[in-house]
C-alpha cells in the first residue's frame, strides 16, 4: 500500500478469548511489518502505536527525505478504548473525556519529536476514531482541555467546512487514502473481525503517490482496511 515500515492495529483480535479475559485495556497485537506480536494485558495500545511514531520521526530527522506519515489512531474510540485515566469500561462521558485528554497527550509527544527533528516541513496525517466537533479545545470542549490540538489550530490553518466521505472508521480510512468514495470500492462501514474483504492492493493510495515522488512512507495505528495486511511497502 506504499508505506515503508507499518505497525498495524489490524483489528479486535475478537475471537481470541485468551487475549482479553481480564485485560484492562483490550490486550493490543500489533502487525509490525509483517511480524506478529501480543504485548500483554496491562499495555496501551494507542501508547504503544505513539512509541513507533515518535521513534520514526526522530529517525527520520537525519535523513534529507521528505516523508509522510499516517497516524490512525483507535481514540477517541467508543466504547472499545479505556485510557489509564478511565474507571469503568469506557461507556460513560468522564470516559470519553479521558479519552480526548489522552488523544491529545498523545499528540503533544509527536508535536515534540516533530520539534526535536526540525521537521515542521513535514507531513503527518493524524486522523483520528469517532471524534466530534467539539471533542478538542478549540471547537468549544467543556470540562477537559487539549493543549495540544489547540496549538496546532492556533499555529496551523483550520478548515470548518471539511466532509468525510462516511463517519466510521473502515469506509473514512478508505476515502483518505485512495481519494476514492469507500462505495465505489466496496468498504460501505466498518470491516469486522469475521469480514475477509478490505482495501485491494491495487488501489493507488496517497502513501504510494507520495512515495513515487521520493517520500519516506510509514504508517502506524489503526489499519480497520481488512484483517490481514497482504501488501504493505
Amino acid at each position: 500500500m506504499g508505506f515503508d515500515e507499518h505497525c498495524v492495529w489490524p483489528g479486535f483480535e475478537a475471537e481470541d478469548k485468551r487475549l482479553h479475559e481480564d485485560s484492562k485495556y483490550w490486550a493490543p497485537v500489533l502487525q509490525t511489518n509483517g511480524e506478529r506480536r501480543e504485548y500483554g494485558k496491562e499495555a496501551f495500545g494507542p501508547d504503544l502505536v505513539a512509541n513507533f511514531v515518535v521513534d520514526w520521526i526522530a529517525r527520520q530527522a537525519k535523513a534529507a527525505r521528505p516523508w509522510l506519515l499516517f497516524w490512525p489512531m483507535l481514540l477517541c474510540h467508543k466504547p472499545f478504548t479505556r485510557t489509564p485515566a478511565a474507571s469503568g469500561k469506557g461507556k460513560s462521558p468522564a470516559e470519553m473525556r479521558h479519552m480526548a485528554e489522552y488523544m491529545d497527550k498523545l499528540v503533544g509527544r509527536a508535536l515534540a519529536a516533530v520539534d526535536d527533528a526540525g521537521a515542521r516541513e513535514r507531513t503527518v496525517v493524524i486522523f483520528t476514531d469517532d471524534q466530534g466537533w467539539a471533542d478538542i479545545g478549540t471547537q468549544g470542549a467543556v470540562g477537559f482541555e487539549t493543549p495540544h490540538l489547540d496549538r496546532l489550530a492556533a499555529e496551523g490553518t483550520r478548515f470548518t467546512d471539511f466532509y468525510a466521505a462516511q463517519p466510521v472508521c473502515s469506509a473514512s480510512r478508505t476515502a483518505l487514502l485512495t481519494g476514492c468514495y469507500p462505495n465505489r470500492l466496496g468498504i460501505h462501514g466498518a470491516i469486522g473481525p469475521r469480514n475477509t474483504h478490505g482495501i485491494n492492493d491495487e488501489e493507488t493510495t496517497l502513501a504510494e503517490v507520495c512515495k513515487s515522488r521520493g517520500y519516506a512512507t510509514a504508517m502506524f495505528g489503526k489499519w480497520h482496511l481488512g484483517m490481514a495486511l497482504r501488501k504493505c511497502a
